[in-house]
C-alpha cells in the first residue's frame, strides 16, 4: 500500500506543479492539509479525496481472524488515523470489522493535526474520553508514530516487524499475533 500512496502522491505533486507536496507528505507521513496543500491553494478535501480514490477491494479482503480477535478485546477500541473517516470506513467495511470500534478519530476530527505530532495524540485521547496515556495501547505499522506515543506513555505495538524495535514496547509480524504478544489484553475465548 505504501507504494500505491507514493505513486498517487507523486501524481498529485505533478498536479500541483511541484509545489513541494511530497516534502510535506514525507515530514509527517500524511499531507499537511491544515492550510491547503503546503499553502499551494489546493483544498484539503480535494487532496484527501484524491489519495483515497483507490480500488481497495483489489488490495483488501474480509478478515474473519481479525474480527474474532477484535471482539475478544473488552477495551474501547478506536480507529486513530491520518486518513479521513470515509476512507477508514471503506477499509473497515471490506475487512468486516466496521462494528468492532467505538468510532473513528480522523485527520479532520484532529483539526488536521496528524501522527506523529504530539497534539494529534493529545486530541485523540480527549476525543476518546481518556486522560491517562498509560491506559492506552497504540497499534501501528509506523515506528515514527509509535515513538512519540511511547514517549507520551502509551503502550505501543509495531505491526509488520519481527524483533525488537526501540520505538515500541512490542513488535509483531502480523496484527493477528497480538494475543500472543499481550495476552492480558484479551478476554478468555
Amino acid at each position: 500500500q505504501t507504494g500505491c500512496t507514493a505513486t498517487l502522491t507523486a501524481s498529485f505533486e505533478r498536479r500541483c506543479n511541484g509545489n513541494g507536496c511530497t516534502s510535506c507528505f514525507s515530514s509527517c507521513g500524511s499531507m499537511n492539509t491544515s492550510n491547503g496543500c503546503c499553502n499551494s491553494g489546493l483544498d484539503a478535501n480535494d487532496y484527501l479525496n484524491y489519495v483515497h480514490d483507490l480500488p481497495l477491494e483489489n488490495f483488501l479482503r474480509p478478515d474473519p481472524q481479525l474480527r474474532t480477535m477484535l471482539l475478544r478485546l473488552p477495551q474501547a477500541k478506536w480507529i486513530f488515523t491520518n486518513a479521513d473517516a470515509d476512507h477508514a470506513r471503506r477499509v473497515m467495511k471490506i475487512l468486516g470489522v466496521e462494528d468492532c470500534f467505538q468510532g473513528i478519530i480522523d485527520v479532520r476530527a484532529l483539526g488536521f493535526h496528524c501522527k506523529p505530532e504530539v497534539a494529534a495524540y493529545q486530541l485523540a485521547m480527549k476525543l476518546a474520553g481518556e486522560e491517562d496515556p498509560r491506559r492506552c495501547v497504540l497499534i501501528d505499522d509506523s515506528a515514527r508514530n509509535l515513538a512519540v506515543a511511547r514517549w507520551l506513555g502509551f503502550t505501543t505495538v509495531l505491526v509488520g516487524r519481527d524483533g525488537a524495535d526501540p520505538s515500541a514496547n512490542y513488535s509483531i509480524p502480523r496484527i493477528q499475533d497480538l494475543p500472543k504478544a499481550i495476552p492480558e489484553l484479551f478476554d478468555e475465548a
